[in-house]
Formats: C-alpha cells, sequence, structure tokens
C-alpha cells in the first residue's frame, strides 16, 4: 500500500479592520496627514486646507448604503457564498470613488512611510488602535503546529505599511518577538502612493496625476503566492 500524499501546507486568511483590531483603524490612518499638517512650519509640501474626515467617511458610508439598498438579491435571500461574493464584489465601484475623492482632495501629500509607521506605533502604544488579544499567540500556535503554514491579512485598508506597522507593534505589545516580515506573514491591500519618495505621498499610479496624494489599488503579494488572488 502506497502512502497518504502529504498533508497540504496550513493556509490562513485573516481580515483586518475589526477582526485583528478591536475596531476599524481607517479614522485613525486618515488622521496622519491632519496632524502633519497642523504641525508643519510652512504649507509646502502640503496643500491647501483640507475638510474634516467626516467629508470622506460621510460620503463614502451615504454612497454605500444608497448600492446596498438598491443591490438585489437583498441581505436576508443572499444564502451562498457565491451571492455574497457577487455582493462584495458589486462594491467596488463605490470603493474607488472613495479612493478618487481622497485622491482629488490630496489628503496624504507629504506623508512619507515613515510617519505611517511611527503613528501606528504610538497609536496601539497609547490604546488609541487596539490589536486583538491573542495575535502574538496565534502566530505561535499557527507556526507550532505547520512550519510550512502560510499567513495572509487581506484588507481593503488605504496602507500596507499602516497595517504592518500595527501588527509589528501588537507583536511586540504581547510579547512577541521579530515582525510580520519575520513571521513571512503577507499583506495583501492597497498602498498610499510615494511613500517611499523624498517629499512623501504624491499621487500617481491608477489614481491620476503626480502630486494628487493619491493610494494604489494594488494587490501585493502574499507570501509570494497571493498577488492575483483578491483585487481590492
Amino acid at each position: 500500500m502506497s502512502p497518504p500524499p502529504p498533508r497540504p501546507p496550513l493556509i490562513l486568511f485573516l481580515d483586518f479592520d475589526g477582526t485583528l483590531t478591536n475596531a476599524d483603524t481607517l479614522a485613525a490612518l486618515a488622521s496622519i496627514p491632519y496632524a502633519l499638517r497642523s504641525a508643519a512650519p510652512s504649507p509646502e509640501p502640503y496643500p491647501p486646507p483640507l475638510p474634516p474626515f467626516s467629508h470622506f467617511s460621510t460620503a463614502y458610508l451615504s454612497a454605500r448604503a444608497a448600492h446596498t439598498a438598491a443591490y438585489y438579491p437583498p441581505a436576508a435571500h443572499r444564502t451562498t457564498p457565491g451571492l455574497e461574493l457577487a455582493f462584495l464584489a458589486s462594491q467596488r465601484g463605490v470603493e474607488e470613488a472613495s479612493v478618487r475623492r481622497v485622491e482629488a482632495a490630496g489628503l496624504f501629500r507629504g506623508v512619507r512611510r515613515a510617519h505611517v509607521v511611527s503613528a501606528a506605533e504610538r497609536m496601539v502604544a497609547s490604546g488609541d488602535v487596539r490589536v486583538r488579544d491573542g495575535w502574538a499567540e496565534l502566530l505561535r500556535h499557527v507556526r507550532a503546529r505547520d512550519a510550512r503554514a502560510e499567513v495572509c491579512v487581506v484588507s481593503v485598508s488605504w496602507s500596507r505599511a499602516w497595517i504592518r506597522g500595527v501588527l509589528d507593534a501588537g507583536l511586540r505589545a504581547q510579547g512577541g518577538k521579530g515582525t510580520l516580515e519575520g513571521w513571512g506573514v503577507g499583506v495583501v491591500a492597497n498602498e498610499v502612493l510615494g511613500l517611499d519618495e523624498g517629499e512623501g505621498g504624491e499621487g500617481g499610479g491608477e489614481g491620476g496625476g503626480r502630486g494628487e496624494g493619491g493610494v494604489e489599488r494594488f494587490c501585493g503579494g502574499c507570501g509570494g503566492r497571493f498577488g492575483g488572488l483578491v483585487g481590492v
């Protein structure tokens, strides 16, 4: 009798906002450019004053509510994974319109990766952003169960750097060692354009011309394997 085939490696997909964190963190991420503007000695490299973040969040929530109300079948009749996945895919236009509003306002112009990471660390330390208890233990458990396991965070958040910064800080706060990269955790999410450029976020890519503080709507690889799996 031939031996049984080897067990395939564990592949664990995790949501970020409200799953690995105790609550949605978009407002916390969006507070970074407002804080930079208030502390800047001059308006450069920032655009004119921004509308309050409620301008963007209210527009998004209104558009999503209208789309959900008009969508068929309604929630009570979406009884299979396929129907629910179709509903989620149908919201792409709402998500992209929200990103375009942010780009048009230049929200993230001048924001650099260091700003995002340091803000993530500071907010986790202060408790303004909370990573759920057990995050470090989960990674240890997964690795102990299967050394070949792959863990991937999938999110429609605006910034992979933000997700990594928050989860790295949460890992350390819970007594864990290393970083997501060291644990081999992949992140599939959008990213603010230009974080690594000299003057920070500048727009461009799918978001439009340079200087618009855009968000790159791109699905980054997860463990090198899942880059084409989820479009966000």
